[in-house]
């Protein structure tokens, strides 16, 4: 009995679709090497996150979107509570963020919810430095020095 693989070779059969999931990596260099080598295969790409802070594009065309509030109504995730930062120093940006959720972080923990925290910044450098400043601010109210 032939295996899948091997009927598909006898049948000259060959894909003509790819599926990129979280799509938005597609604009960066190594992935879109990759799609240019498939080329000659559609692509269809899925992605929550159309949006990349460099500014490259996702390519293609929208078929379908998810409203954020479809998602709410849902029931995909409980309310959302909005803590607007404005900052107009890019470079302060990030940090005046990083107090913001490290204030909303310290109250959650406060009412006995288990959260933790995700740190997006504008580099991997600023990133980190957010990371090393509040650690320790972090780290010393769960076990309250």
């Amino acid at each position: 009995m032939n295996s899948t693989i091997e009927n598909m070779a006898e049948k000259s059969v060959r894909p003509t679709l790819t599926y990129a999931y979280e799509a938005y990596h597609i604009a960066a260099n190594t992935w879109s090497l990759v799609k240019q080598k498939l080329s000659s295969l559609r692509c269809v790409q899925f992605t929550a996150t159309p949006y990349r802070n460099d500014g490259k594009k996702v390519d293609g065309s929208i078929f379908y979107n998810f409203p954020l509030i479809k998602a709410w109504e849902q029931g995909f995730f409980n309310t959302i509570n909005f803590k607007p930062v404005y900052k107009f120093d890019e470079e302060q940006g990030d940090i005046s963020i990083a107090r913001v959720a490290v204030a909303q972080l310290e109250e959650n923990l406060n009412a006995g919810y288990n959260h933790l925290i995700l740190v997006r910044a504008k580099d991997k450098k600023q990133r980190m430095t957010c990371i090393i400043q509040y650690m320790f601010k972090i780290l010393a109210n769960i076990i309250r020095f």
